[in-house]
């Protein structure tokens, strides 16, 4: 992320702010907003809200400039990550 100085990366999760600071500090994460979407009202208005397990699919969303999204990655499996090294080379390619 330090590679993007002109990019803002959040996080943003059903889990608590302080969990989510937890796992930063453990994947020495430094350049992370961090919010919580604890109640599922984000998750949901934008259709990624998971009623069985109570939590937000895994996902990737990258907006350019005016807002609109430009790149998605929506994890099915939750037990998967999202291919991180995709969404970067999709921000390298405009570089």
């Amino acid at each position: 992320m330090d590679a993007f100085p002109d990019i803002n990366f959040l996080t943003i999760s059903t889990n608590t702010v302080e969990q989510q600071q937890d796992w930063c500090a453990a994947e020495g994460v430094t350049k992370m907003k961090l919010l919580s979407d604890k109640d599922g009202s984000l998750g949901k208005k934008v259709g990624i809200f998971v009623e069985d397990g109570n939590v937000d699919a895994r996902s990737i969303w990258i907006l350019n400039p005016n807002g609109e999204v430009a790149y998605r990655e929506l994890i099915i499996e939750q037990t998967n990550e999202p291919n991180y090294q995709a969404a970067l080379e999709f921000l390298n390619k405009d570089k």
